[in-house]
């Protein structure tokens, strides 16, 4: 995997440059700056890259669940410290967090004011859409750098969880429950709850899955969802295409072998009046 977020981070080289610049140009005054990322383990990445960039220090907040609003979580973790410049990561795992977003609108001045140095933001498409949504006036102060994904790269993460979950499914004597395989599902460089965001990135890519590959997905997303009518959706539709592939490679192998005279076809015996 590590191999694989070298190449993703080498592909977002331009994005990465452009940020440390508006970082840098933005030294000594308030600027906030939103930088998307739908993956965890590339966002990490990326921010040691940035990092490595930068010709001034950035200070890094990786945000608690528990936390309630972003202006007080700064101004307590910071205290009398005024960073050259500030990363915030762990939005995506804040549990109240429109609160978070809406709260900000609400004291957004207070950023300007208090923060005079650049404030990048990292968040995924989701969030982001929070922003502009409860928060759109704090939202209009930013510049947003998003960084992709290729399509092959995904589609290998897909391809890998796929492979993954019905190996130790269909391991012989394999005492787990599928829910319990789920809970160690490899998708590569994609978290569990990211997998939703994949297939969305991968269809705003227009980019059509094979129907073997969405077939397996299905019952992944089956699995990965607590909304029981929306998991029997998902194993149906799974469960129909894998019936259908079956029935479909039964019947041309058995045409197969009448071709190849492996099963004998009734013989038409003429009968002739008497």
């Amino acid at each position: 995997m590590s191999e694989l977020l070298d190449t993703f981070t080498i592909n977002n080289d331009d994005a990465l440059a452009e940020l440390a610049w508006a970082i840098e140009a933005s030294e000594g005054r308030f600027t906030l700056l939103f930088a998307r990322c739908n993956y965890t383990h590339i966002q990490k990445r990326l921010m040691q890259r940035l990092q490595e960039l930068c010709t001034i220090n950035i200070r890094v907040i990786h945000l608690k669940q528990s936390e309630k609003t972003l202006y007080a979580t700064i101004r307590e973790q910071l205290g009398q410290e005024m960073p050259s410049a500030l990363m915030i990561s762990g939005l995506e795992s804040v549990l109240e967090l429109d609160k978070i977003v809406s709260v900000a609108n609400q004291v957004r001045e207070e950023f300007r004011k208090n923060f005079p140095f650049p404030l990048v933001l990292w968040m995924n498409d989701e969030i982001h859409h929070k922003f502009i949504k409860l928060a759109p006036d704090f939202e209009s102060w930013g510049t947003t750098t998003r960084f992709a994904i290729a399509t092959d790269e995904l589609i290998d993460s897909l391809h890998q969880g796929v492979d993954s979950l019905f190996t130790k499914a269909l391991a012989f004597n394999s005492s787990q429950s599928l829910y319990k395989l789920v809970n160690i599902l490899d998708l590569g460089f994609l978290n569990r709850s990211e997998f939703e965001l994949a297939l969305k990135d991968l269809q705003n890519q227009g980019y059509q899955l094979e129907p073997k590959l969405t077939a397996s997905l299905q019952f992944i997303q089956g699995l990965n969802t607590a909304d029981t009518p929306q998991a029997l959706h998902h194993f149906q539709n799974s469960l129909n295409f894998w019936q259908q592939e079956i029935e479909e490679k039964g019947t041309w192998e058995e045409r197969k072998r009448e071709r190849d005279g492996e099963i004998d076809t009734p013989s038409v015996t003429s009968v002739t009046p008497s």
